[in-house]
């Protein structure tokens, strides 16, 4: 054998998956400066390496989430900022002052959970959902939103180039704390798990970014993280208007992170611009939502009746409701007219009760306080009331009756919880020409349907029981976002 024939020979190309591995590997050792360069099409790729021909696919996408003030496990709010390699690889040098070109290539998403659009915020110094600066908001349901950070998060390459065969298009996931909001996508409700595509090939927290270049040490606790108030308005001199709104904030931690990446928050770059860091914050708001619009969920909801195609912002829906919720433990509110009530039940449907609302998030702190062994809250709140469905005593004589399990709405629209019997009173009839609804995504629908197969042809064993979603307080069961455009009947 010829050894130096052999030597001389050149190596196999490498496969599609060790590109993507080398891609990850690199990523894991590289600071977060340069891979956020690298990937907004800013910084060169050496063409030796293995993961060279997978950069141009990559998609940077910028996420916060925002939930309701009086109990933060109900989520209201989504915002996503997305960009690709090509926006900055196709302005060069040319990104404008502080990023301001890249930035206005971005695409900007305000996701408002249709489920919970009735959960206004409880705190005075905000304006929650309704302050959004960027783009135009969208109401979606929680299927529809998992559907979208689908087609984000898991989309395939689309390409020629046997290099990249068969692979997903790498994303960089960016965020202000990154941790809570992945911890926040995945509770109830949404239930979504950012890694579960295994397309996320990096994360940047601006938190750590800005230790690493050390942009900003508090002095009297140097270990502290930085907000990002403080992060917008000390480090790089705008205004952080309207925070806590999720495009807002997803929005101004792109902008800082790129502008971290960039090290825009130097002196001596400050002195060359033709603008201020304000000005180009100020025209971004602007430009977003002059050019920006998306096509996801509705532009409109009422938080009445459940309709898409009218809001009751003005109290403009005419539409007949009734909420059984209400009509079951209103009659045990003192000191309220019967008219009174009867106003109140014939003023939305059970999914926009904020009497039931304010007391989940009630026990939510109850459920909190005696699992770290503190005293109980007081309560329920004035006015509060648990679901049509709450198996225990009311009203209540003390804080710890909010203990008792309940079986969780999944369970009970699937009829399949063993632990816990609902014995209740029949929903009362309604008046005449009035409907009540109780929403459900398609995929809940098709599990009743197939356990329903199942109870067919025996497959569903011994003692297998109806749905209760079948007992009359279910008048409609509705399937995905984009087939419910209407009004609640």
């Amino acid at each position: 054998m010829n050894w130096a024939s052999v030597a001389l020979k050149p190596l196999p190309p490498p496969t599609p998956l060790q590109r993507w591995n080398a891609l990850v590997n690199t990523y894991a050792a590289k600071s977060l400066r340069l891979v956020l360069l690298e990937v907004l099409g800013l910084l060169e790729t050496p063409l030796s390496s293995a993961a060279a021909p997978l950069i141009k696919h990559c998609v940077v996408v910028c996420v916060d989430t925002e939930a309701w003030t009086a109990n933060t496990d109900e989520m209201t709010e989504i915002g996503l900022v997305i960009c690709e390699h090509k926006d900055g690889k196709e302005l060069g040098d040319d990104v404008g002052d502080y990023a301001e070109n890249l930035l206005k290539k971005m695409r900007y998403y305000h996701l408002r959970i249709w489920e919970n659009a009735h959960l206004k915020t409880t705190a005075d110094w905000m304006r929650g959902a309704e302050g959004n600066r960027f783009g135009g908001s969208r109401f979606v349901t929680f299927a529809k939103a998992r559907s979208i950070l689908d087609f984000i998060l898991n989309q395939p390459i689309v390409s020629d180039d046997p290099d990249v065969a068969g692979l997903k298009r790498p994303v960089i996931l960016v965020g202000q704390a990154l941790d809570h909001d992945t911890e926040n996508l995945q509770k109830s409700g949404l239930a979504y798990n950012f890694r579960k595509h295994g397309t996320v090939v990096k994360e940047i927290d601006t938190q750590k970014m800005t230790k690493e270049l050390n942009a900003w040490v508090d002095k009297s606790n140097p270990g502290n993280d930085i907000g990002l108030d403080t992060l917008c308005e000390e480090v790089f001199d705008f205004v952080h208007d309207d925070a806590h709104t999720a495009l807002n904030d997803a929005a101004r931690t792109m902008m800082c992170a790129v502008n971290l990446a960039l090290r825009t928050f130097a002196k001596s770059y400050r002195s060359q611009t033709k603008k201020t860091i304000q000005e180009v914050a100020h025209e971004l708001e602007q430009h977003s939502r002059d050019v920006f619009t998306s096509t996801w969920g509705t532009e409109l909801s009422c938080t009445r009746c459940g309709g898409r195609d009218h809001s009751n912002d003005e109290d403009q829906c005419m539409a007949a409701v009734y909420c059984n919720a209400c009509d079951r433990f209103d009659e045990t509110t003192p000191g309220v007219a019967e008219d009174v009530k009867q106003r109140h039940i014939s003023s939305h449907i059970d999914q926009f009760c904020l009497d039931v609302a304010e007391f989940y998030g009630w026990k939510r702190r109850v459920i909190d306080a005696h699992r770290k062994d503190n005293p109980l809250p007081p309560g329920p709140p004035p006015g509060s009331h648990p679901r049509y469905t709450w198996p225990g005593k009311w009203p209540m004589t003390d804080p710890s009756d909010a203990l008792l399990p309940e079986v969780p709405e999944f369970d009970r629209i699937m009829g399949t919880s063993p632990r816990i019997a609902l014995d209740l009173p029949k929903a009362p009839a309604p008046p005449p020409d009035v409907k009540t609804v109780m929403l459900q995504s398609t995929a809940r629908k098709q599990a009743v349907q197939a356990r329903r197969v199942k109870e067919k042809v025996g497959l569903g064993g011994a003692g297998s029981t109806p749905s209760s979603g079948a007992d009359g307080r279910r008048a409609s069961s509705l399937g995905s976002d984009d087939a419910w455009t209407g009004t609640a009947w």
